[in-house]
C-alpha cells in the first residue's frame, strides 16, 4: 500500500512500470527510509517494504524490510544490512589500483582546468557536514561551484547512492559520479541504472580518448551517454560547463536541441556588467529572447526593466548578485522591488527564490514583509504575462513542479 493515498500498489503494477519510473520509486523509498519514514507498506502485516530486484531475474519485487512479522504470509527472510552486504561484497578488499589512477587522472583535469581554483583539488579526504561526514574521492572549486567526485567502477547499493547523494546536498555541494569505459552493449548493474537516473539520464565516464582530449584542451573532460526515447545510446565528449546544474538534483548533459535556453542563460551572466551600465550585445539579446518567447497577453516592458527583470532572475538561480555591487540577495531584492513599476513582479520574485531553494531569503522577516507588501492588488505578473513567458521559457525547471500562476 502506497501510505500518501492508500492506493494499492501490486507485484503485477511493479512488474508493468517502465524503467525510469520504478527507478523513480526505488530512490523514492530510500530517501524516505533513510529520514526515518515508510512510504510504502505491506498490506498483509502493515510493516515497511521496499522494492529491490531479485537477483536471478532481474526483474523488481516488493520486499519487507528487517523485523517483518515472520508469521506475515509475504514474508520472506529478513534481508542483510548495507553494511554486511558490503562486506561480503569487498570482503575487505582495499581500493582497487584502477579506482585510484582514475582519482589521479580527475584530480590531474581538474588543476590543469582553468576553471578550478588553485588549491581546491583534494583526493581523497574526509568532508566534515552538518550530520556526519564523507570522503569525496575528489572535491574542487569549479567555476565558483563547490563539486565532489564520486567514482564508481562496481556495483554498489541504492541506499549507500543516494545518502551520498542526500549528504552532498545538504552541504551545498554538486556531485558528479563517474565510472570508467562504460559501454552501454554490456550488461548494466541496478546501481549503474540508479546512477543514471539520479543525473536525469546522463551517465559520465572516462576513457583512453577521454583523458587525451583534456589533456590537448587544458580542461576537464568527460563521456556523457544518453538513451533515446527509442532505446538507442548516444555518446559526446563534454565540458563542466557544457551541463546543466539544477538548483536541485544532479547534473545532466541536456538534449542540444532543446537546450538554447542554458546558452542564452550563459551568454547573459557573462554579459552584465557590476555597474550596471548597458552591454553592446544587450539590444541583439534581449530581440533574440523575445523573437522565442510565446506572444504576451499584454504590452511588454521596456527592454531595460525587462534587463533588469533577467538580471535579477539570473542571479536567484545562480545564488549570487549579478551585474550588481550589492553583496547579497536580500539587498538585491529591495533594490529590485523599490520602484512602483517593478512592483508587479514580486509574486514572480517570490516564486523564482521557492523555485531555486532560496529560504534563507524568503525566511528574513524583511524580504517577507516587502514581498507581501509588494504582492497586494491586482496587476501582479503571471506565466501568460510578457515577462512571465520569458521566465518561463528560460527557466522552464521552475514550472515544472508549480502552478504557472503563482
Amino acid at each position: 500500500m502506497d501510505l500518501r493515498d492508500m492506493r494499492p500498489v501490486t507485484s503485477d503494477d511493479l512488474l508493468a512500470m517502465p524503467e525510469p519510473e520504478y527507478y523513480a520509486l526505488r530512490h523514492e523509498v530510500t530517501r524516505a527510509h533513510l529520514r526515518g519514514e515508510v512510504t510504502f507498506a505491506c498490506a498483509h502485516c502493515g510493516h515497511s517494504v521496499y522494492a529491490p530486484l531479485v537477483p536471478a531475474t532481474r526483474k523488481p519485487c516488493w520486499r519487507h524490510r528487517a523485523g517483518a512479522p515472520a508469521d506475515c504470509p509475504w514474508w520472506t527472510g529478513n534481508p542483510l544490512s548495507v553494511n554486511r552486504v558490503s562486506a561480503l561484497q569487498f570482503r575487505g578488499a582495499q581500493e582497487s589500483p584502477l579506482h585510484a589512477r582514475v582519482k589521479e587522472a580527475v584530480a590531474e583535469m581538474l588543476e590543469r582546468d582553468p576553471a578550478t581554483e588553485r588549491g581546491s583539488v583534494v583526493v581523497d579526504r574526509y568532508l566534515a557536514g552538518a550530520d556526519g561526514r564523507r570522503r569525496p574521492d575528489v572535491r574542487a572549486m569549479v567555476s565558483g561551484r563547490p563539486l565532489a567526485f564520486e567514482i564508481q567502477l562496481a556495483t554498489t547499493q541504492v541506499p549507500i547512492i543516494v545518502a551520498r547523494e542526500e549528504f552532498y546536498a545538504r552541504e551545498g555541494r554538486s556531485l558528479l559520479w563517474l565510472t570508467w569505459s562504460f559501454n552501454p552493449a554490456r550488461f548494466i548493474p541496478a546501481s549503474f541504472k540508479d546512477i543514471i537516473h539520479s543525473h536525469d539520464g546522463t551517465l559520465f565516464s572516462l576513457d583512453e580518448e577521454v583523458l587525451s582530449a583534456a589533456e590537448r584542451s587544458g580542461r576537464f573532460t568527460v563521456r556523457a551517454f544518453r538513451r533515446s526515447a527509442d532505446g538507442a545510446w548516444t555518446s559526446e565528449l563534454c565540458g563542466l560547463d557544457d551541463l546543466d546544474w539544477p538548483a536541485r538534483g544532479l547534473a545532466h548533459l541536456p538534449d542540444r536541441a532543446a537546450a538554447w535556453h542554458l546558452g542564452f542563460r550563459r551568454r547573459w551572466a557573462e554579459s552584465r556588467r557590476e555597474d550596471r551600465s548597458e552591454p553592446p550585445e544587450e539590444a541583439e539579446m534581449v530581440a533574440e529572447l523575445l523573437a522565442r518567447a510565446p506572444s504576451p497577453a499584454g504590452s511588454p516592458p521596456s527592454r531595460r526593466d525587462l534587463a533588469s527583470v533577467l538580471d535579477f532572475l539570473a542571479s536567484v538561480h545562480e545564488g549570487r548578485p549579478i551585474a550588481s555591487a550589492q553583496d547579497n540577495l536580500r539587498a538585491l531584492l529591495h533594490t529590485f522591488l523599490e520602484p512602483g513599476r517593478r512592483h508587479r513582479y514580486a509574486r514572480l520574485a517570490r516564486f523564482a527564490l521557492a523555485s531555486c531553494g532560496r529560504t534563507d531569503v524568503l525566511e528574513d522577516p524583511k524580504v517577507a514583509r516587502k514581498l507581501k507588501a509588494r504582492s497586494r492588488g491586482e496587476g501582479q505578473e503571471t506565466r501568460d504575462g510578457p515577462v512571465g513567458g520569458v521566465a518561463a521559457l528560460l527557466y522552464p525547471e521552475w514550472f515544472q513542479e508549480s502552478p504557472p500562476s503563482r
